[in-house]
């Protein structure tokens, strides 16, 4: 804002994502407004701030996450199940899954990356494989050597 009708002042409040532009005399129930819109602008900003930081969490840490669920599957299905959305995951809590478990040997002519690599690859058609069928899944890597695959119905 500014109460000088200069073009400098206008070209620099407009740079700065001025709102409003108010000459002399200052119309304070109009500034009240102003400011009352830029106060929600800085809150709506730091609300997408804070929901873009915690959307790169999730993403950074869903597939951490869904290995940690995949494992607890196997060993205590019912203590994790009130406490976890599953359908996150694309499975049906109440319903029931089969395990899968492959164990991969890693050749030696293969290094630790193409063998990791192997498993990814592995995994994501697994997934394909299961899509194709109509099912739904979630891998899992256990002990650096097996593959855990739950199989069941997809969500509705």
């Amino acid at each position: 804002m500014s109460g000088y009708s200069e073009k400098e002042y206008l070209k620099s409040a407009i740079h700065l994502r001025a709102l409003s532009y108010e000459e002399n005399p200052i119309d304070y129930d109009e500034l009240e407004k102003v400011l009352a819109e830029a106060i929600h602008m800085i809150h709506c900003d730091r609300k997408k701030q804070e929901e873009a930081i915690l959307q790169e969490r999730l993403v950074k840490n869903f597939p951490l996450l869904k290995n940690e669920i995949a494992l607890k599957l196997i060993t205590n299905y019912q203590d994790t199940q009130p406490s976890f959305n599953y359908t996150l995951l694309g499975i049906k809590p109440e319903s029931d899954f089969v395990t899968v478990v492959i164990q991969l040997v890693q050749g030696e002519s293969l290094t630790n990356h193409a063998y990791f690599a192997l498993m990814e690859a592995t995994m994501e058609q697994l997934i394909k494989q299961l899509e194709v069928h109509g099912l739904t899944g979630i891998t899992s890597v256990k002990d650096d050597h097996f593959i855990l695959l739950h199989i069941t119905t997809p969500v509705d």
